[in-house]
């Protein structure tokens, strides 16, 4: 009978199957982690859902127009120009969806940007707490406490906060959020055996590459994946699984098809910057691993490419190479430890290798997804540290498990005062600039803070901002155009001659600047020198109204009745209810003694607008010579 029990008691059946209650508990259990988790996300970063639009997104947003008509698909999923959505549809679209639900509140923008990030760490919690139940990965308990500290730590990190304040980074979280559910879906597909999963990890991928450039190494992921925790071989995950990669890395397609008109990629730079962008990267990635643990003085623009030597970045280079060969290391001997690594830089390749993106060397949102296997890797670090202090101490596991969370909740706390901190930054767009000439000042930084002065009336200090950005080795046209116009806004044509000037050498293409530079030299009282530059706009746009308009004025001053008339009939072509433009069609048409044409356009002056004086005068005129028979 002894013998009989202690049988039954080694049936393995008893310890490998769970039972149904064990089940409802360990569902129960990642329901209550997943509220958690969504409940201190949210509580960090409410205090951000206010903010204002900042940088860049005046361009994604706020003069975006073809957010503004949600009903026109072709228009929303269409080319978007330079904008920062260029070549991302889908992201242009969740920017329609916000346009058509609240205008343009920042509200909603910023509650949807949270929304998406608690969406890809509850993903992320799936997938890292299925991972850690494979055989010789842990074990129910220790799955999901590791797989709720881990993304626990992900979310709420400082470095996360660019993805929420920062509403036009949406193109990185929505990446991110169809980058984890590719994943977790070939996870399902390979337990499950259910071909939705398979159909649901492609169009996933898919969603992705219209969402972000970085999407490209997904299909690697999952295939490293596959490799290291299912299959055991690339060659294995290869033959079982042959159509479902065929066609994940048949979405690189979409990415070609959303980027090959796309006027955005012109800010990647050319092989010529390949030495330097790379250079850069050696101080970019170990900055980005100090700020994974020390996330302190937070930077929103890094500014455009270096020019740093091999000597300046000698130090991190070193590193860089030890954590690579270490990384090389863990692949042969730990694989599970080796694919953190090589995940962290395999998600960093695209934007920080040798791919020059001259105009951005280095953004914190790009660890978005590369700090969740640091992340990882320091919580199941620190949990095999305890274990073993404890049986060298023999120390229960209960005490062990309470250090361990007391730890993992000390971190979390610190972490999230630090983002909620980092949220109040993005209060004001000045305040924001601010920050970044106090922690890394750059021209560009200068340039925008000057900007934004001017735009909210805060001139004091316009003039000598501006100057800071060219001393620092500012060439951005646009800091020259902004530049430009705070001159002729205060009056000061000269100087704004000079920036409108030094903006058409960086961009002898702009009708608009060739336009501008015209029109000022026009205001200054230049008319001779403004002609060439008003015509040379209309050879660049010939449906440039308004160069017409100026170059029939010049004329009429002139007394050059006969190309005031043809300027004038020009302008009205493209916008004929224009009253002053019609005045001086009338006025010009008199010269040319055509006074009933010259009627005609009066007539239609005042009815545009029936104020204009010179028009009712230039009637009346025109009436008593027609009745007068001359």
């Amino acid at each position: 009978m002894t013998r009989r029990k202690r049988d039954k008691r080694s049936e393995p059946r008893a310890r490998t199957v769970p039972s149904a209650r064990d089940s409802v508990v360990s569902s129960a259990r990642s329901w209550q982690c997943a509220s958690g988790l969504a409940l201190a996300a949210t509580i960090v970063f409410f205090n951000s859902l206010r903010n204002p639009f900042v940088a860049d997104d005046r361009y994604s947003i706020v003069s975006n127009e073809s957010i503004t008509s949600l009903t026109s698909l072709g228009t929303v999923l269409g080319r978007i120009g330079s904008a920062p959505v260029g070549g991302r549809p889908l992201v242009n679209l969740s920017f329609a969806l916000n346009h058509a639900l609240g205008g343009f509140n920042p509200v909603g923008y910023h509650l949807l940007n949270l929304m998406i990030h608690i969406a890809t760490g509850l993903v992320l919690f799936g997938i890292v707490r299925r991972t850690l139940r494979l055989p010789g990965l842990g074990g129910e308990p220790a799955a999901t406490g590791v797989a709720f500290a881990s993304v626990l730590l992900w979310l709420i990190h400082p470095l996360q906060t660019e993805v929420i304040d920062y509403t036009t980074q949406r193109t990185e979280s929505l990446m991110g959020l169809f980058y984890c559910l590719t994943l977790y879906s070939v996870v399902r597909a390979v337990h499950e055996r259910r071909v939705a999963w398979q159909w649901c990890a492609v169009a996933s991928c898919a969603c992705g590459m219209a969402s972000k450039e970085v999407m490209v190494t997904a299909p690697v992921v999952v295939l490293l994946y596959d490799r290291v925790f299912l299959a055991g071989s690339f060659g294995s995950a290869w033959r079982m699984r042959k159509p479902l990669y065929v066609a994940l890395f048949g979405t690189w397609l979409v990415l070609l098809g959303v980027n090959v008109h796309n006027p955005r990629q012109a800010s990647v730079g050319s092989f010529r910057d390949v030495y330097i962008y790379a250079l850069d990267q050696c101080w970019a990635i170990i900055h980005y691993l100090q700020l994974a643990i020390w996330p302190r003085r937070l930077v929103a623009d890094y500014g455009p490419l270096r020019a740093l030597n091999l000597t300046q970045v000698l130090p991190q280079l070193a590193i860089l190479t030890v954590l690579l060969a270490a990384t090389a290391v863990a692949v042969a001997l730990w694989p599970a430890a080796g694919f953190l690594a090589v995940t962290f830089f395999v998600i960093l390749l695209p934007t920080s290798s040798i791919m020059p993106i001259v105009t951005e060397a280095a953004a914190e949102r790009r660890m978005y997804l590369p700090l969740l296997p640091l992340l990882v890797g320091a919580v199941l670090g620190t949990r095999s540290a305890l274990e073993q202090a404890s049986q060298i101490g023999t120390w229960p596991r209960a005490a062990v498990n309470r250090i361990g969370w007391t730890l993992v909740l000390l971190v979390a706390f610190g972490y999230g005062m630090l983002a909620a901190q980092r949220n109040t930054e993005y209060r004001t767009e000045r305040g924001l600039w601010q920050t970044v000439i106090e922690r890394f000042p750059h021209a560009r930084a200068y340039a925008a803070l000057a900007f934004v002065n001017d735009q909210e009336g805060n001139g004091a200090n316009v003039d000598e901002l501006y100057n800071e950005a060219i001393k620092a080795g500012d060439v951005n046209p646009q800091t020259r155009w902004n530049m430009a116009q705070s001159f002729a806004d205060k009056g000061d044509l000269p100087r704004a001659i000079e920036q409108f000037r030094q903006f058409v050498q960086l961009q002898p293409d702009s009708a608009e600047g060739e336009f501008a530079l015209g029109h000022t030299l026009v205001a200054a009282g230049r008319t001779t020198d403004a002609v060439p530059h008003l015509q040379r706009a209309l050879e660049l746009d010939p449906g440039l109204e308004d160069a017409h308009a100026t170059l029939g004025v010049i004329a009429l001053q002139g007394g050059d009745f006969s190309r005031a008339v043809s300027e004038f009939q020009a302008f009205l072509a493209i916008e004929p209810d224009d009253a002053t433009v019609n005045k001086d069609l009338g006025l010009a048409l008199m010269g040319e003694h055509r006074f009933d044409d010259a009627i005609v356009a009066f007539r239609k002056a005042l009815a545009i607008d029936p104020t204009i004086e010179d028009a009712r005068r230039g009637l009346e005129m025109a009436l008593k010579i027609q009745a007068s028979g001359h």
